[in-house]
């Protein structure tokens, strides 16, 4: 199952996310890049359409939410605070509907109900 996780997001928000996840490449082993670029290119092909599963909206999540702690810890709280906050609201918007998305098509998990000492049978 896959979603579309950006539908809704504005055009400029859509160039966001793709700066955010070239920028994210840099200095990734190569496996990982595989896996940025596989989410990227659905970006740049299908922008809000694109329908993208569980880790690639993991991955724009952590794209998006280190380039915000990267730009704090290079300019300081108060420059680019506003680019900051939207990075952090773009990445829990993903981060919200991937978490919504797994508990809905995710698997289910059935708990066994403990033993208790009225359930408990010494032999």
């Amino acid at each position: 199952m896959k979603l579309k996780a950006l539908e809704g997001f504005k055009r400029a928000e859509i160039q966001m996310v793709i700066d955010t996840l070239k920028f994210s490449k840099k200095g990734k082993e190569e496996s990982y890049k595989r896996l940025i670029d596989i989410a990227l290119n659905k970006v740049i092909t299908y922008r809000t359409q694109a329908e993208l599963d569980g880790m690639e909206m993991k991955i724009m999540t952590h794209a998006l939410m280190n380039k915000a702690m990267m730009l704090r810890a290079h300019y300081g709280m108060d420059k680019k605070s506003t680019e900051r906050k939207h990075m952090y609201n773009l990445a829990c918007t993903i981060a919200t509907r991937r978490l919504q998305f797994q508990k809905k098509y995710g698997p289910s998990i059935e708990i066994e109900e403990a033993q208790t000492a009225g359930t408990v049978h010494a032999s």
